[in-house]
C-alpha cells in the first residue's frame, strides 16, 4: 500500500481455526502478526509458531499468556474498566446499606474477565464489608470478603459461578436460574455487575422482567 506495507485481516471463531489461520499467514510470509486471542493462554502456541518463524508478534486487546514470543502488547486499561464498573454502583448506592448485588463475568478462556473483576472487586470489597452491598449469587465471592485483591484461583472461583461465557443467552440462563434462588428481599434493591453490553442488556431485560 501506500504506507509500504500490506495488511492482511482474518477472523476466527475458536482457538483450532486462528492456529490454523497464523499458520497459513506464516506460510504467507507475513513480518509481523496482531493477535486478538480467542483464549488468552491457548494462543501461546499461535504467538511460538510465528515467533519461531521470525515474525514479530504484537498481542492486541487481550493478553496471550504463558508464552515468551510476544514482543508487544496494545492494550486499554483494563483494570481501569472494572473499576469504573464498580464506581457506577458504588455511587448510585450512596449511603444505602443491604443492597442486593448480583456479580457477572465474561469467559475464563479470556484474561479481560479477569481483569475486569479485579478492578472491579477491588472498589467493591470495602463496600460489601461495611454493609452496603450483599453478594446474593457467588458463594465463592462471599467466602473471599476478608481479601481486598484476590489471586488468580480466588479470582477463577468466582468466575466459575457467574461466567456468561460472553454470550447473551447464557447471560440470560443465568439470571434467571439466579433470580429462582432469591427470595423477596434479595429481589428488592438490585445492583449488578455486568461483565460488557450484550450481557448486560441480556441480564438487566431478565430482571427487569
Amino acid at each position: 500500500g501506500a504506507a509500504g506495507y500490506g495488511v492482511r485481516i482474518l477472523f476466527s471463531q475458536d482457538s483450532a481455526s486462528e492456529l490454523a489461520a497464523v499458520r497459513a499467514l506464516i506460510k504467507e510470509g507475513i513480518k509481523v502478526l496482531l493477535l486478538c486471542p480467542q483464549d488468552s493462554t491457548i494462543a501461546a502456541a499461535a504467538a511460538d509458531e510465528a515467533a519461531a518463524a521470525g515474525v514479530a508478534v504484537i498481542a492486541y486487546g487481550r493478553a496471550i499468556r504463558e508464552s515468551v514470543s510476544v514482543d508487544y502488547l496494545v492494550d486499554f486499561d483494563r483494570l481501569a474498566v472494572g473499576a469504573a464498573q464498580a464506581q457506577w454502583l458504588i455511587d448510585r448506592a450512596g449511603a444505602t446499606k443491604g443492597n442486593s448485588l448480583f456479580l457477572y463475568t465474561g469467559a475464563p478462556s479470556d484474561e479481560n474477565t479477569f481483569t475486569f473483576l479485579e478492578g472491579a472487586w477491588e472498589k467493591l470489597q470495602p463496600r460489601i464489608l461495611d454493609g452496603t452491598f450483599v453478594i446474593r449469587n457467588s458463594s465463592a465471592a462471599a467466602a473471599l470478603l476478608p481479601w481486598p485483591t484476590l489471586t488468580r484461583d480466588q479470582q477463577a472461583a468466582i468466575v466459575a459461578q457467574t461466567t456468561t461465557f460472553w454470550d447473551a443467552n447464557t447471560a440470560r440462563t443465568l439470571a434467571l436460574g439466579n433470580l429462582a434462588t432469591a427470595s423477596a428481599v434479595e429481589k428488592g434493591s438490585v445492583f449488578i455487575l455486568g461483565p460488557n453490553d450484550m450481557t448486560a442488556r441480556a441480564i438487566a431485560d431478565v430482571f427487569r422482567s
